[in-house]
Protein backbone atom coordinates (compact mmCIF):
# COMPACT_ATOMS: atom_id res chain seq x y z
CA UNK A 1 0.00 0.00 0.00
CA UNK A 2 1.09 3.66 -1.07
CA UNK A 3 2.50 5.88 1.93
CA UNK A 4 -1.18 8.33 1.77
CA UNK A 5 -3.54 5.11 2.01
CA UNK A 6 -1.44 3.99 4.62
CA UNK A 7 -1.73 7.39 7.03
CA UNK A 8 -5.98 7.18 6.09
CA UNK A 9 -6.27 3.90 8.02
CA UNK A 10 -3.84 4.79 10.71
CA UNK A 11 -5.74 8.07 11.37
CA UNK A 12 -9.28 6.04 11.07
CA UNK A 13 -8.23 3.50 13.36
CA UNK A 14 -7.33 6.15 15.97
CA UNK A 15 -10.97 8.03 15.53
CA UNK A 16 -12.55 4.57 16.22
CA UNK A 17 -9.99 4.07 19.16
CA UNK A 18 -11.45 7.65 20.68
CA UNK A 19 -15.26 6.75 20.17
CA UNK A 20 -14.93 3.57 22.44
CA UNK A 21 -12.49 4.76 25.20
CA UNK A 22 -11.90 7.69 27.29
CA UNK A 23 -8.38 9.29 28.15
CA UNK A 24 -8.26 10.92 31.26
CA UNK A 25 -5.13 13.49 32.01
CA UNK A 26 -2.32 12.07 33.68
CA UNK A 27 -4.00 9.12 34.91
CA UNK A 28 -1.93 6.04 32.55
CA UNK A 29 -3.18 4.07 29.65
CA UNK A 30 -7.07 4.12 29.38
CA UNK A 31 -9.32 0.97 30.75
CA UNK A 32 -11.88 -0.29 27.91
CA UNK A 33 -14.96 0.88 28.76
CA UNK A 34 -17.47 -2.10 29.13
CA UNK A 35 -20.53 -1.79 26.67
CA UNK A 36 -22.89 0.60 28.10
CA UNK A 37 -26.80 0.10 28.39
CA UNK A 38 -28.70 2.08 25.96
CA UNK A 39 -29.15 5.51 27.27
CA UNK A 40 -32.18 6.93 26.54
CA UNK A 41 -32.42 9.94 24.82
CA UNK A 42 -32.05 13.15 27.30
CA UNK A 43 -34.47 15.76 27.48
CA UNK A 44 -33.31 19.11 25.66
CA UNK A 45 -32.89 21.53 27.68
CA UNK A 46 -34.41 24.55 26.60
CA UNK A 47 -32.41 27.07 25.09
CA UNK A 48 -31.25 29.98 27.31
CA UNK A 49 -31.98 33.68 26.11
CA UNK A 50 -28.96 35.11 25.04
CA UNK A 51 -27.19 37.10 27.55
CA UNK A 52 -23.44 38.64 27.97
CA UNK A 53 -23.21 37.42 31.09
CA UNK A 54 -25.76 35.19 32.63
CA UNK A 55 -27.08 35.93 36.04
CA UNK A 56 -26.28 33.14 38.26
CA UNK A 57 -29.56 31.88 39.46
CA UNK A 58 -30.75 33.42 42.60
CA UNK A 59 -30.72 31.07 46.03
CA UNK A 60 -33.84 29.64 46.05
CA UNK A 61 -35.81 31.50 49.49
CA UNK A 62 -35.91 29.08 52.60
CA UNK A 63 -39.61 27.76 52.65
CA UNK A 64 -41.13 29.67 55.17
CA UNK A 65 -43.31 28.19 57.66
CA UNK A 66 -46.40 29.72 57.99
CA UNK A 67 -47.48 30.79 61.64
CA UNK A 68 -50.17 28.95 63.13
CA UNK A 69 -53.30 30.98 63.92
CA UNK A 70 -54.44 30.91 67.44
CA UNK A 71 -58.40 30.22 67.80
CA UNK A 72 -60.05 33.39 68.76
CA UNK A 73 -61.26 33.48 72.41
CA UNK A 74 -65.01 34.35 72.65
CA UNK A 75 -65.53 37.52 74.05
CA UNK A 76 -67.82 37.90 77.14
CA UNK A 77 -71.20 39.18 76.47
CA UNK A 78 -70.86 42.64 77.50
CA UNK A 79 -72.84 43.77 80.35
CA UNK A 80 -75.23 46.21 79.87
CA UNK A 81 -74.13 49.94 81.39
CA UNK A 82 -77.15 51.06 83.05
CA UNK A 83 -78.87 53.86 82.65
CA UNK A 84 -77.39 56.72 84.95
CA UNK A 85 -80.22 57.60 87.68
CA UNK A 86 -80.21 61.96 87.98
CA UNK A 87 -78.88 63.53 90.49
CA UNK A 88 -81.87 65.09 92.35
CA UNK A 89 -82.01 68.88 93.16
CA UNK A 90 -79.88 68.68 96.98
CA UNK A 91 -82.47 69.41 99.46
CA UNK A 92 -81.61 72.19 101.56
CA UNK A 93 -84.79 73.04 103.35
CA UNK A 94 -86.62 75.82 103.23
CA UNK A 95 -84.27 78.38 104.95
CA UNK A 96 -81.23 79.94 102.99
CA UNK A 97 -78.82 82.33 105.15
CA UNK A 98 -77.82 81.89 108.90
CA UNK A 99 -78.28 84.37 111.57
CA UNK A 100 -77.63 87.88 110.70
CA UNK A 101 -77.07 90.57 109.75
CA UNK A 102 -74.03 89.82 107.79
CA UNK A 103 -72.76 90.00 103.93
CA UNK A 104 -71.19 86.26 103.46
CA UNK A 105 -71.33 84.33 100.49
CA UNK A 106 -71.47 80.20 100.61
CA UNK A 107 -73.36 77.16 101.46
CA UNK A 108 -77.10 78.17 102.47
CA UNK A 109 -76.35 77.50 106.37
CA UNK A 110 -73.73 79.69 105.94
CA UNK A 111 -74.61 82.54 103.67
CA UNK A 112 -75.52 86.06 105.42
CA UNK A 113 -78.31 88.26 104.19
CA UNK A 114 -79.18 91.89 105.68
CA UNK A 115 -82.77 92.82 105.55
CA UNK A 116 -83.41 90.61 102.09
CA UNK A 117 -86.48 92.66 100.80
CA UNK A 118 -87.32 90.75 97.87
CA UNK A 119 -86.45 88.01 95.09
CA UNK A 120 -87.33 87.19 91.68
CA UNK A 121 -86.70 83.33 90.31
CA UNK A 122 -85.19 82.90 86.84
CA UNK A 123 -86.29 80.07 84.11
CA UNK A 124 -83.27 78.07 85.79
CA UNK A 125 -84.22 78.12 88.78
CA UNK A 126 -81.62 80.67 90.38
CA UNK A 127 -82.93 83.14 92.89
CA UNK A 128 -81.99 87.11 92.66
CA UNK A 129 -82.14 88.57 96.05
CA UNK A 130 -82.55 92.05 96.92
CA UNK A 131 -80.19 92.35 99.72
CA UNK A 132 -81.24 95.97 100.81
CA UNK A 133 -79.34 96.65 103.46
CA UNK A 134 -76.06 94.97 102.15
CA UNK A 135 -76.56 97.70 98.64
CA UNK A 136 -75.88 93.87 96.93
CA UNK A 137 -78.04 91.52 94.29
CA UNK A 138 -77.27 88.17 95.53
CA UNK A 139 -78.09 84.76 94.31
CA UNK A 140 -79.13 81.49 95.29
CA UNK A 141 -78.17 78.29 92.94
CA UNK A 142 -80.44 75.34 92.80
CA UNK A 143 -78.35 74.02 95.64
CA UNK A 144 -78.85 76.80 98.11
CA UNK A 145 -75.68 77.78 97.63
CA UNK A 146 -75.37 81.87 97.74
CA UNK A 147 -72.84 84.05 95.45
CA UNK A 148 -72.88 87.94 95.11
CA UNK A 149 -74.29 89.55 91.12
CA UNK A 150 -73.20 93.28 92.45
CA UNK A 151 -71.72 94.81 95.52
CA UNK A 152 -71.22 97.84 96.01
CA UNK A 153 -67.49 97.84 95.20
CA UNK A 154 -68.50 96.93 91.66
CA UNK A 155 -69.83 100.05 91.08
CA UNK A 156 -68.87 103.95 91.85
CA UNK A 157 -69.31 104.57 96.04
CA UNK A 158 -72.77 104.89 97.09
CA UNK A 159 -74.13 104.68 93.81
CA UNK A 160 -76.00 101.42 93.75
CA UNK A 161 -77.63 102.11 97.35
CA UNK A 162 -81.13 99.99 98.87
CA UNK A 163 -82.13 97.23 96.21
CA UNK A 164 -85.67 96.63 95.99
CA UNK A 165 -87.94 96.30 92.79
CA UNK A 166 -86.97 93.21 90.87
CA UNK A 167 -88.39 92.17 87.46
CA UNK A 168 -86.89 89.90 85.27
CA UNK A 169 -87.44 89.87 81.27
CA UNK A 170 -86.47 86.24 80.44
CA UNK A 171 -86.54 86.34 76.79
CA UNK A 172 -83.78 89.28 76.89
CA UNK A 173 -81.99 87.42 79.83
CA UNK A 174 -82.35 90.84 81.73
CA UNK A 175 -82.96 91.39 85.72
CA UNK A 176 -84.69 94.65 86.24
CA UNK A 177 -83.98 96.36 89.74
CA UNK A 178 -84.69 99.16 91.49
CA UNK A 179 -82.43 100.87 93.95
CA UNK A 180 -83.85 103.68 96.61
CA UNK A 181 -81.22 105.73 95.76
CA UNK A 182 -79.79 107.62 92.64
CA UNK A 183 -76.28 106.60 90.33
CA UNK A 184 -75.65 110.36 92.04
CA UNK A 185 -75.94 108.67 95.97
CA UNK A 186 -78.76 110.67 96.87
CA UNK A 187 -81.63 109.21 98.20
CA UNK A 188 -85.13 109.80 99.45
CA UNK A 189 -88.46 108.91 98.05
CA UNK A 190 -87.86 111.17 95.06
CA UNK A 191 -85.07 109.44 93.79
CA UNK A 192 -85.76 105.52 92.76
CA UNK A 193 -83.47 104.91 89.54
CA UNK A 194 -84.29 101.75 87.30
CA UNK A 195 -81.33 99.85 86.49
CA UNK A 196 -80.44 96.69 84.13
CA UNK A 197 -77.96 93.45 84.38
CA UNK A 198 -77.32 91.55 81.41
CA UNK A 199 -77.44 88.02 83.10
CA UNK A 200 -75.15 86.68 80.42
CA UNK A 201 -72.36 88.83 81.23
CA UNK A 202 -72.92 90.63 84.83
CA UNK A 203 -72.79 93.76 82.89
CA UNK A 204 -74.91 96.77 84.34
CA UNK A 205 -76.40 99.33 83.08
CA UNK A 206 -78.47 102.83 84.22
CA UNK A 207 -82.16 102.75 82.76
CA UNK A 208 -83.82 105.92 84.41
CA UNK A 209 -83.42 107.72 87.56
CA UNK A 210 -85.10 110.03 89.86
CA UNK A 211 -88.58 108.24 89.35
CA UNK A 212 -90.41 108.42 92.76
CA UNK A 213 -89.99 105.42 94.52
CA UNK A 214 -91.26 102.39 92.31
CA UNK A 215 -90.48 99.74 94.23
CA UNK A 216 -93.13 96.85 93.01
CA UNK A 217 -91.82 96.00 89.17
CA UNK A 218 -93.18 93.93 86.51
CA UNK A 219 -92.16 93.22 82.96
CA UNK A 220 -95.23 93.35 80.73
CA UNK A 221 -95.17 91.35 77.04
CA UNK A 222 -93.96 93.81 75.02
CA UNK A 223 -90.87 94.47 77.36
CA UNK A 224 -91.89 97.61 78.82
CA UNK A 225 -91.53 98.09 82.75
CA UNK A 226 -95.56 98.60 84.97
CA UNK A 227 -94.20 100.52 88.04
CA UNK A 228 -96.12 100.96 91.20
CA UNK A 229 -95.19 103.78 93.94
CA UNK A 230 -96.11 103.42 97.36
CA UNK A 231 -94.79 106.47 98.21
CA UNK A 232 -96.87 109.15 95.78
CA UNK A 233 -99.57 106.36 95.44
CA UNK A 234 -99.13 106.26 91.58
CA UNK A 235 -98.70 103.03 88.63
CA UNK A 236 -96.96 104.09 86.11
CA UNK A 237 -94.98 102.56 82.76
CA UNK A 238 -91.74 102.71 81.78
CA UNK A 239 -90.08 102.11 78.47
CA UNK A 240 -85.91 100.34 78.90
CA UNK A 241 -85.61 101.51 75.58
CA UNK A 242 -85.77 105.20 75.98
CA UNK A 243 -86.81 105.44 79.80
CA UNK A 244 -89.59 107.52 79.14
CA UNK A 245 -91.82 107.17 81.79
CA UNK A 246 -96.20 107.34 81.22
CA UNK A 247 -98.82 107.31 83.81
CA UNK A 248 -101.07 104.59 84.43
CA UNK A 249 -103.00 104.58 87.31
CA UNK A 250 -103.64 107.23 90.56
CA UNK A 251 -103.16 110.38 91.01
CA UNK A 252 -99.57 111.42 92.12
CA UNK A 253 -99.75 112.05 96.01
CA UNK A 254 -102.85 111.77 96.56
CA UNK A 255 -104.38 108.41 98.42
CA UNK A 256 -108.17 106.75 98.07
CA UNK A 257 -109.43 103.80 97.43
CA UNK A 258 -111.87 104.41 94.38
CA UNK A 259 -112.47 102.36 91.55
CA UNK A 260 -112.98 103.76 88.43
CA UNK A 261 -110.75 104.81 85.20
CA UNK A 262 -107.29 106.52 84.80
CA UNK A 263 -106.61 109.95 85.88
CA UNK A 264 -107.44 112.69 83.91
CA UNK A 265 -109.16 111.33 80.89
CA UNK A 266 -111.97 109.78 84.42
CA UNK A 267 -113.59 111.92 86.74
CA UNK A 268 -113.17 110.88 89.77
CA UNK A 269 -110.04 109.29 88.98
CA UNK A 270 -108.90 105.46 90.58
CA UNK A 271 -106.75 106.18 93.93
CA UNK A 272 -104.38 103.83 95.64
CA UNK A 273 -103.10 103.80 99.02
CA UNK A 274 -99.44 102.89 98.99
CA UNK A 275 -99.70 100.13 96.04
CA UNK A 276 -96.49 98.10 96.51
CA UNK A 277 -95.72 94.96 94.78
CA UNK A 278 -97.69 93.61 91.52
CA UNK A 279 -97.95 90.74 89.01
CA UNK A 280 -99.58 89.86 85.56
CA UNK A 281 -102.16 88.53 85.37
CA UNK A 282 -103.01 85.55 82.70
CA UNK A 283 -105.63 88.14 80.61
CA UNK A 284 -102.78 90.20 80.62
CA UNK A 285 -104.40 93.11 83.95
CA UNK A 286 -102.28 93.88 86.76
CA UNK A 287 -102.47 92.70 90.15
CA UNK A 288 -101.98 95.23 92.87
CA UNK A 289 -101.36 94.65 96.25
CA UNK A 290 -102.32 98.46 98.09
CA UNK A 291 -101.16 98.29 100.72
CA UNK A 292 -102.85 100.86 102.59
CA UNK A 293 -106.00 99.96 101.46
CA UNK A 294 -105.74 96.24 102.63
CA UNK A 295 -106.99 95.38 99.18
CA UNK A 296 -106.33 93.37 95.91
CA UNK A 297 -106.43 95.98 92.77
CA UNK A 298 -106.80 95.21 89.28
CA UNK A 299 -105.40 97.20 86.84
CA UNK A 300 -106.36 97.02 82.86
CA UNK A 301 -103.42 98.95 80.74
CA UNK A 302 -105.60 101.49 79.57
CA UNK A 303 -106.37 102.80 83.39
CA UNK A 304 -108.92 101.05 84.43
CA UNK A 305 -108.97 99.80 87.75
CA UNK A 306 -111.52 97.23 90.01
CA UNK A 307 -111.06 95.68 93.37
CA UNK A 308 -109.87 92.19 93.32
CA UNK A 309 -110.29 91.16 97.04
CA UNK A 310 -109.97 92.80 100.31
CA UNK A 311 -112.07 95.58 102.50
CA UNK A 312 -111.13 96.67 105.50
CA UNK A 313 -107.95 95.36 107.54
CA UNK A 314 -108.57 91.57 109.29
CA UNK A 315 -106.90 88.18 108.73
CA UNK A 316 -110.53 86.28 107.42
CA UNK A 317 -110.61 83.85 105.06
CA UNK A 318 -113.46 82.91 102.64
CA UNK A 319 -114.63 84.05 99.15
CA UNK A 320 -113.07 87.06 97.92
CA UNK A 321 -116.18 89.46 98.80
CA UNK A 322 -115.44 88.79 102.42
CA UNK A 323 -112.11 87.90 103.34
CA UNK A 324 -109.31 90.27 104.56
CA UNK A 325 -105.89 91.21 104.53
CA UNK A 326 -103.67 93.74 106.94
CA UNK A 327 -101.26 95.62 104.58
CA UNK A 328 -100.84 92.69 101.87
CA UNK A 329 -97.16 93.84 100.80
CA UNK A 330 -96.44 91.64 97.20
CA UNK A 331 -98.43 88.81 95.13
CA UNK A 332 -97.11 86.13 92.92
CA UNK A 333 -99.63 84.69 89.98
CA UNK A 334 -98.85 80.92 90.05
CA UNK A 335 -101.04 79.76 86.96
CA UNK A 336 -104.45 79.74 88.81
CA UNK A 337 -103.24 80.00 92.12
CA UNK A 338 -102.49 83.55 94.05
CA UNK A 339 -99.96 84.08 97.23
CA UNK A 340 -100.29 86.72 98.84
CA UNK A 341 -97.58 88.36 101.34
CA UNK A 342 -100.26 89.44 104.18
CA UNK A 343 -97.31 91.74 105.88
CA UNK A 344 -98.73 93.23 109.05
CA UNK A 345 -101.05 89.87 109.40
CA UNK A 346 -97.28 87.64 109.33
CA UNK A 347 -98.87 85.22 106.75
CA UNK A 348 -98.93 84.08 103.61
CA UNK A 349 -102.14 83.59 102.10
CA UNK A 350 -103.06 81.92 98.96
CA UNK A 351 -106.37 82.57 96.56
CA UNK A 352 -107.37 79.39 94.64
CA UNK A 353 -110.93 78.58 93.17
CA UNK A 354 -112.40 82.20 94.08
CA UNK A 355 -111.54 81.93 98.11
CA UNK A 356 -108.54 82.97 100.25
CA UNK A 357 -107.06 80.52 102.54
CA UNK A 358 -104.20 80.39 104.68
CA UNK A 359 -101.68 78.76 103.29
CA UNK A 360 -98.49 79.19 106.80
CA UNK A 361 -98.28 81.41 109.46
CA UNK A 362 -100.18 82.80 112.47
CA UNK A 363 -102.18 85.55 112.58
CA UNK A 364 -100.23 88.70 114.44
CA UNK A 365 -97.69 86.47 115.58
CA UNK A 366 -94.06 87.52 114.59
CA UNK A 367 -91.18 85.41 114.62
CA UNK A 368 -89.13 83.19 113.04
CA UNK A 369 -89.90 79.33 113.01
CA UNK A 370 -88.96 77.13 110.32
CA UNK A 371 -92.01 74.97 110.13
CA UNK A 372 -95.07 74.80 107.43
CA UNK A 373 -98.96 75.66 108.05
CA UNK A 374 -99.88 77.62 111.23
CA UNK A 375 -96.05 76.23 113.06
CA UNK A 376 -94.49 78.47 110.95
CA UNK A 377 -93.74 82.09 111.82
CA UNK A 378 -92.47 85.14 109.38
CA UNK A 379 -91.03 88.74 110.12
CA UNK A 380 -90.47 90.96 106.98
CA UNK A 381 -91.58 88.95 104.10
CA UNK A 382 -91.68 92.21 102.17
CA UNK A 383 -91.33 90.23 98.65
CA UNK A 384 -92.62 86.93 97.12
CA UNK A 385 -91.77 85.26 93.51
CA UNK A 386 -92.92 81.57 92.51
CA UNK A 387 -90.46 79.25 90.69
CA UNK A 388 -91.34 78.37 87.01
CA UNK A 389 -92.67 75.01 88.28
CA UNK A 390 -94.80 76.85 89.98
CA UNK A 391 -93.91 74.47 93.04
CA UNK A 392 -92.13 76.72 95.35
CA UNK A 393 -92.79 79.89 96.85
CA UNK A 394 -89.89 81.86 97.47
CA UNK A 395 -89.97 84.36 100.26
CA UNK A 396 -87.69 87.46 101.31
CA UNK A 397 -88.33 87.26 105.11
CA UNK A 398 -86.13 90.09 106.14
CA UNK A 399 -86.42 92.47 109.27
CA UNK A 400 -88.69 94.97 107.88
CA UNK A 401 -86.22 97.38 108.19
CA UNK A 402 -85.88 97.09 112.32
CA UNK A 403 -83.40 100.10 113.56
CA UNK A 404 -81.45 99.62 116.78
CA UNK A 405 -82.59 102.88 117.47
CA UNK A 406 -86.40 102.10 117.58
CA UNK A 407 -88.19 101.17 120.95
CA UNK A 408 -88.20 97.61 121.89
CA UNK A 409 -85.57 96.83 119.48
CA UNK A 410 -84.42 93.52 120.31
CA UNK A 411 -81.05 92.70 118.88
CA UNK A 412 -81.44 88.32 119.57
CA UNK A 413 -84.35 88.74 117.85
CA UNK A 414 -83.70 91.13 114.88
CA UNK A 415 -80.53 88.42 114.33
CA UNK A 416 -83.40 85.84 112.99
CA UNK A 417 -85.13 88.49 110.81
CA UNK A 418 -82.39 87.78 107.78
CA UNK A 419 -83.54 84.82 105.43
CA UNK A 420 -84.96 83.46 102.35
CA UNK A 421 -87.36 81.15 102.66
CA UNK A 422 -88.93 78.71 100.29
CA UNK A 423 -92.21 76.85 100.55
CA UNK A 424 -93.73 73.80 98.61
CA UNK A 425 -97.43 75.08 97.57
CA UNK A 426 -100.14 72.92 95.69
Amino acid sequence: MDYRRGLYLASLLLALTACTTEQIPGAGPATPAPTASPTPAPTAAPTASPSASPSPSPSPSPAVTPTPTPAATPSPTPTPTPTPTPTPTPDFGRIVGTTGPGFTDGAHDQAQFNNPANVEVGLDGRVYVADYDNDAIRVIADDGTVSTLIAPADLAPDSFSRPFGLALDASQGILYIQTDGNEAGARDDSTGTIWAVQLATGMISLIASDLGRPRGLVVLGDGRIAMSDPAHHVLSILDPATGNVTPLAGVNDSPGAEDTGNFPDIDPPARFNQPYGLDLMSDGRLLVADQGNHRLRLVALDGTVSSFAGSSAGSANGTLAVATFNAPRDVAVAGMDIYVADHDNYLIRRISGGSVFTQAGAAGMRGFVDDTGSNARFSGMEGLAIAPDDATLWIADGDNGDDPGDPGFDATENANFHHVRRLAVP
